[in-house]
């Protein structure tokens, strides 16, 4: 960008004075931009791992609602049974 901003000023890249505010310059433009890369990847890798948790939790809360229903099932058919065999005992006397 440099080299290119230079011939389109005119001027040969030989003849440029190169300051220590040009280098300081390019310094801290260059930390600038890998300070906020990793910063983008933290951002990134940080909502990866809260899209995780949430499928994981997701997986847990629909396992354990099937876990209830089987469960309900389960002590509706016995509370029938022993409806059955109550039902039976009364009408025996």
């Amino acid at each position: 960008m440099v080299f290119d901003a230079i011939q389109k000023a005119g001027m040969d890249i030989k003849n440029v004075d190169i300051t220590p505010q040009m280098v300081s310059a390019v310094r801290q433009s260059s930390a600038a931009y890998k300070a906020a890369l990793e910063t983008k990847q933290r951002d990134r890798a940080g909502e990866e791992q809260n899209m995780r948790g949430k499928r994981k939790r997701k997986d847990l809360i629909s396992s354990l609602e099937q876990k209830k229903r089987l469960k309900l099932d389960e002590l509706k058919s016995q509370t029938q049974e022993l409806d059955k065999q109550i039902a039976e005992l009364k009408a025996s006397k």
